[in-house]
């Protein structure tokens, strides 16, 4: 059995995109015979999830984690609109202390940087900063 062409243009009319990813999907499909065509499709998903996972690290290295922005989050007002605010906001503080109020040693050297925020003073302003926070958001 001949191996079946793609129609390359009827493709990125479709697909409306990037002309060097349908050359190579083109050259790729072109390639395929009936015998083959499973062997193909699943080597593509395995380089498409190589390529997602690898995708996902990037964002994990570039971007704080998940964990983070939703500690960050006590600061807006919307927070405090969550019904469940009260019970959560003390893990998020926590976890944001063990961010930003812990010395950390920089460095070969073992330079110490000092900690970012003083957690007694967060301590003593709690709860004046949530009864703000919630005021404001009524």
């Amino acid at each position: 059995m001949q191996p079946q062409t793609l129609n390359v243009q009827f493709f990125s009319s479709k697909v409306g995109g990037n002309k060097s990813i349908i050359s190579a999907l083109a050259h790729v499909f072109s390639m395929c015979t009936f015998d083959n065509w499973f062997i193909v499709i699943k080597k593509m998903k395995n380089t498409c999830s190589i390529v997602a996972i690898d995708f996902i690290e990037k964002l994990d290295q570039r971007f704080y984690s998940p964990k983070f922005m939703n500690a960050i989050r006590i600061i807006y007002p919307l927070y405090w609109l969550n019904f469940n605010a009260n019970s959560t906001f003390l893990a998020d503080l926590a976890f944001l202390k063990t961010q930003y109020c812990l010395e950390r040693e920089f460095g070969d050297e073992g330079l110490k940087l000092l900690a970012l925020l003083n957690e007694w003073k967060l301590d003593m302003g709690v709860n004046i900063f949530k009864v703000t926070m919630q005021i404001t958001c009524k």
